[in-house]
């Protein structure tokens, strides 16, 4: 009976100091914990104020969305054309694909008249949209200032969708010999795309940029060889102006700043909402488990702030230097986790893609201004220039003058495969202007 006492006493009291121990233990990590999070609040306030402070980091939406300039907007008629035209099936959208890719003629005679009929049903669209396009500014119905973190931007799949369908049909008039229409289908094509050029968020540069590069990849191809002065003068005044495609990140990455300034300027309930609609993980939008996470929010917070100035910073200097920089970034970013890092894994994205779809667009631009006046050279004077020295955006060196079949051609930095930090492979393949004379 004796030693039984002995040994109860004896485990009474280490259960007694192994309470205490934990009690220790909990009490400490709470000092700890408030500690943490007083000095990851006061850094963080200081970043804060530093960016509000800092003249050159500003909000890239204009106070007068609303009421841009005069006349009427043409949001209306754009939002109203892409209802109208709506989703293609997956028989249409597949022969859309094949025409984007290799042109009316790479249709049967069957998939090209059924795709000539919905064309023509798309009518009503097409007119809404060329109501759009002449009005003198165009704005969708945006909440910019309340909650900008859930911006959303219902219109870029009706861009996408829209402008696809008006390069088909500009493929088709052409077939028809009807330049003067495709024409006027690239035209509008453009002006969809350019019903974004406004919006700041980086989908909606995204969608702008990849309709712009998807018009003028056909182009490469569309525009007819028998050509005269006044049509080279007519298929130039289409294309859009190299310069046209400068500050667009940087407008990108000022409203994700934006954004991240006043989603860790308020109540962090309002991050960790953000974070969980970011990451579909409806759990972390409240509770123990996000609580203790705060410290994390508060010190992240002060990192990804510098983050984003420095790519802001990056994507303005010249593209080589900018892509290797970016895509250091990126495997860096990849290698983060949410739980340690829940500011910069989800809300500093360097995406060293949207940077190469920039320059892919001004090389296009560049290559298809200097195809045409070569062509207008050889009308008036009978043969092309003898070298090339109009410099490739993407090498900053002469677009090269290549052979069999005669071609100007600008070739990406980064043409030959390369394999990313996450297996994926990148392929920037030459573009190509083939000179139409002989």
């Amino acid at each position: 009976m004796g030693s039984m006492n002995g040994f109860a006493s004896i485990a009474w009291r280490i259960v007694k100091w192994a309470t205490r121990g934990l009690l220790a233990l909990i009490a400490l990590a709470a000092i700890t914990w408030s500690v943490v999070l007083y000095a990851g609040s006061m850094r963080l306030q200081k970043a804060l104020e530093d960016v509000n402070s800092d003249p050159t980091f500003v909000n890239p939406v204009a106070k007068t969305w609303d009421t841009a300039g005069p006349g009427d907007n043409g949001g209306p008629y754009f939002a109203a054309a892409f209802a109208l035209h709506k989703y293609p099936g997956l028989d249409v959208s597949k022969s859309l694909q094949s025409v984007l890719e290799a042109g009316w003629q790479a249709l049967s005679e069957e998939k090209r008249t059924a795709l000539r009929a919905w064309l023509e049903s798309k009518k009503v669209a097409f007119e809404l949209a060329a109501e759009g396009a002449r009005r003198p500014w165009c704005r969708f119905v945006r909440s910019w200032t309340s909650n900008p973190w859930e911006v959303h931007a219902p219109e870029i799949g009706g861009v996408a969708f829209l402008g696809r369908s008006l390069i088909a049909r500009a493929e088709m008039l052409a077939a028809d010999g009807d330049s003067a229409g495709a024409r006027d289908s690239i035209r509008l094509a453009f002006a969809v795309a350019d019903s974004l050029k406004d919006e700041p968020p980086r989908e909606c540069v995204s969608f702008r940029l990849s309709l712009h590069e998807q018009i003028m990849k056909s182009l490469l191809n569309l525009i007819p060889a028998k050509l005269t002065i006044q049509e080279c003068e007519e298929w130039l005044a289409l294309l859009p102006k190299v310069q046209s495609y400068d500050q667009l990140l940087e407008r990108a990455y000022l409203w994700d700043l934006h954004v991240l300034v006043d989603l860790l300027s308020g109540p962090l309930d309002r991050f960790w909402h953000a974070w969980a609609e970011a990451k579909h993980q409806g759990g972390w939008r409240g509770g123990f488990q996000r609580r203790l996470a705060d410290p994390l929010v508060k010190l992240d917070g002060v990192r990804a702030l510098d983050e984003l100035r420095r790519i802001i910073a990056v994507v303005g200097a010249p593209y080589p230097e900018a892509r290797a920089e970016l895509r250091k970034m990126w495997s860096d970013w990849h290698g983060r986790s949410r739980g340690w890092n829940p500011v910069r894994a989800v809300f500093v994205i360097p995406s060293w893609w949207h940077l190469d779809r920039v320059q892919t667009t001004r090389a296009l631009t560049t290559l298809l201004k200097t195809g045409l006046e070569w062509e207008k050279t050889r009308i008036e004077t009978g043969k092309y220039p003898d070298r090339c020295d109009t410099l490739d955006p993407f090498t900053g060196q002469a677009l090269l003058l290549e052979e069999n079949p005669r071609r100007l051609t600008s070739r990406p930095g980064f043409w030959a495969v390369e394999s990313d930090e996450i297996g994926a492979t990148v392929r920037g393949r030459p573009l190509s202007w083939v000179l139409r004379g002989k």
